[in-house]
């Protein structure tokens, strides 16, 4: 009975581990104004999923929802909206991206992006460069501005395709607001996924009170760590696989950009 209990958890943590790191993600939104008229507005998108995934869109105008979609789609794609009628301006615009586990109407996977027409765009990207040495992965980048920004993340693939966040910064402006460079550095060591996985077998352990179900347990999180490991190349500094890296910039008020994605390779 515990081994059977221990093997659907064990199934379960899994299935919630691969369904976070395979969401369909917003990589860049911007409305326009293609008749000039400062009435009808155009909202165009760029995406990337590995599969076939589910976005949910919600555009706002001057927090009145205007306009509801939900589509699934398999790869990389752009998506347009034509025809948003919003007579108070393009600052009063606002555009919320839900990705979804499944169909429309599904659970939220991973989080939700926020584009808010009229705002300078949230940070400039100078430069970024990556370099792979000695087990580990240096990134450096310089923003030439920065405005309301909150933080950035770096993410890892194997693919271009599938992201894995593999670490965190926040913004060196003050208050979030520069009009000067700022230099930013992270290194990374160790292959996230262990750590992820590694707290989901402290989990599994406190769960059972067999020892040998306790080392059934231990070894399935080795197991899983491997395998998620050959999944996810960018961050398994030991394989020396070539990888991607790219920098996620979030403002204050949730709204999310990209760096341009750099190819990684042993120095």
């Amino acid at each position: 009975m515990k081994f059977r209990f221990l093997l659907s958890v064990i199934g379960v943590f899994m299935v919630l581990l691969s369904a976070a790191q395979n969401c369909l993600k917003v990589t860049s939104a911007a409305f326009s104004n293609p008749s000039n008229d400062g009435q009808t507005w155009q909202l165009d998108i760029a995406f990337t999923a590995s599969g076939n995934k589910t976005l949910e869109v919600n555009i706002y105008c001057n927090n009145v929802l205007i306009k509801q979609d939900c589509f699934q789609h398999n790869g990389n794609g752009t998506m347009q909206y034509t025809g948003l009628s919003c007579g108070t301006g393009l600052s009063t615009l606002k555009a919320v991206f839900v990705p979804r586990t499944g169909s429309c109407g599904s659970a939220q996977c991973g989080n939700s992006s926020v584009v808010i027409g009229g705002n300078p765009l949230p940070v400039a990207f100078e430069s970024i460069t990556v370099v792979k040495k000695e087990h580990q992965i240096m990134i450096n980048w310089t923003t030439a501005s920065e405005n309301n920004c909150k933080g950035f993340v770096v993410e890892g693939s194997d693919d271009n395709v599938n992201w894995t966040t593999i670490g965190k910064l926040d913004s060196k402006a003050a208050n979030g607001t520069s009009s000067g460079p700022l230099d930013y550095s992270l290194v990374i060591g160790l292959p996230v996924a262990a750590a992820a996985l590694g707290m989901g077998g402290l989990f599994l352990l406190t769960l059972v009170r067999s020892r040998w179900a306790r080392v059934l347990a231990l070894a399935a999180v080795v197991v899983a760590a491997g395998a998620c490991l050959k999944d996810d190349k960018a961050v398994d500094l030991e394989s020396g696989a070539v990888g991607f890296i790219r920098v996620a910039q979030y403002d204050k008020d949730g709204g999310v950009q990209y760096s341009k994605v750099i190819k990684v390779v042993n120095d």
